[in-house]
């Protein structure tokens, strides 16, 4: 665990920071789909508002396959993250996915701890200083697993965008956790952009926690959508910014989406 110090910090982003989105989304979908990057994609990560945290620690890195699997043996888990036959989801240093927002709260449960809030999330991956990735406010492409957009059909008369891994960042799919310490937040955790998006505490509501108050701000108490941080290794970094917010229904599975637990 890394403990992060209470205090405030700027949460959410403002309109400047919006608009900085919009641009790094058309530099990376290129300039013949640059019309689908539009500003209003990323009003719901604002606008930015100073809060108040109390003291929490949060997890270094991911939980892995092997850690979830002891709760597993502890007969506390289930089993069926881990019965995904792709062999490539299954190293025991790989994040653990294809876990429900019910399972992740049961493993931290186990732990001792509990999912955080997004603005716990934020705060881990921003630091006090507002930065735009964990590492700092430029991308690079060093500092963590991410995908690139992918035109299908470029030829044809119906041309699509996709979005899939990029393996020049030396993984195709899932990193072990800590693979890219270039990328860790200003405390030293990792993977907080890339690798797998993770689970939060929180309800989605587009109107963002900051809105609801200044002191441990969080989501509404009830919901079936909750909220995903982070970005996965098959989304480019335009979605592994630190104040980009994604909405998916409580019992999804997908090997993208892992989790961390605080305390």
């Amino acid at each position: 665990m890394v403990r992060i110090p209470a205090g405030t910090f700027r949460m959410g982003a403002s309109k400047e920071v919006q608009n900085a989105a919009a641009q790094l989304c058309q530099e990376e979908i290129g300039p013949a789909n640059a019309k689908g990057c539009r500003v209003d994609q990323f009003q719901v990560e604002g606008p930015e508002r100073r809060v108040f945290l109390s003291a929490f620690e949060i997890e270094r890195v991911e939980v892995t396959v092997a850690a979830y699997r002891r709760c597993v043996q502890a007969g506390v888990c289930s089993p069926q993250p881990l019965l995904n036959p792709d062999e490539r989801f299954g190293a025991p240093d790989l994040p653990v996915t294809s876990v429900t927002f019910a399972e992740a709260e049961r493993y931290c449960s186990w732990r001792g701890g509990r999912l955080p809030t997004e603005a716990e999330w934020e705060r881990a991956a921003r630091g006090r200083d507002g930065r735009t990735w964990p590492w700092g406010n430029v991308p690079r492409p060093n500092a963590s697993n991410h995908g690139r957009f992918y035109t299908v059909g470029e030829l044809s008369p119906t041309p699509y965008i996709v979005l899939q891994p990029d393996p020049s960042d030396g993984h195709a799919f899932l990193a072990p956790v800590g693979s890219f310490p270039e990328g860790a937040s200003v405390e030293g955790v990792f993977d907080l952009s890339g690798n797998a998006m993770e689970w939060t505490a929180d309800v989605f509501q587009e109107d963002p926690p900051q809105l609801r108050g200044s002191v441990n701000p969080h989501g509404p108490a009830a919901g079936s959508i909750r909220v995903v941080r982070g970005g996965s290794f098959r989304q480019p970094r335009m979605y592994q910014r630190t104040t980009f917010r994604d909405a998916v229904a409580a019992d999804l599975r997908s090997p993208e989406l892992g989790f961390r637990c605080v305390r």
